[in-house]
């Protein structure tokens, strides 16, 4: 996140930076703590449910091909994901979305 930027605004931005999409959100997958092997470091991220509104090549250097697939196929796959990737995706699938509209930005 860049400073000031919502959370939204944020998932927004980099989901166009990475994929040269443009998405609307419409829901809170859930949040996640995530742990370094370590455990010394910690994240929080968030997955957000969204659509995608406008389909732009990606221009990121880091990916050669983006494909759409749906999440049943995923998991089905033996795809290698980033760790916690299949969790969210279960999460995903139980279809308890907590509304975008719950997420508020306020200047402390």
């Amino acid at each position: 996140m860049n400073k000031n930027e919502s959370l939204v605004n944020a998932a927004l931005r980099e989901t166009k930076e990475e994929t040269g999409h443009d998405i609307k959100l419409s829901g809170v997958i859930g949040i996640y703590q995530l742990f370094t092997a370590e455990k010394k470091d910690q994240v929080f991220g968030v997955a957000f449910k969204g659509k995608l509104t406008k389909r732009q090549k990606s221009k990121s250097p880091e990916f050669k091909k983006l494909i759409w697939i749906n999440a049943k196929k995923i998991l089905r796959r033996k795809m290698k994901l980033r760790k916690g990737v299949k969790e969210i995706i279960k999460d995903y699938q139980k279809d308890k979305i907590l509304p975008i509209s719950q997420i508020k930005f306020i200047d402390l």
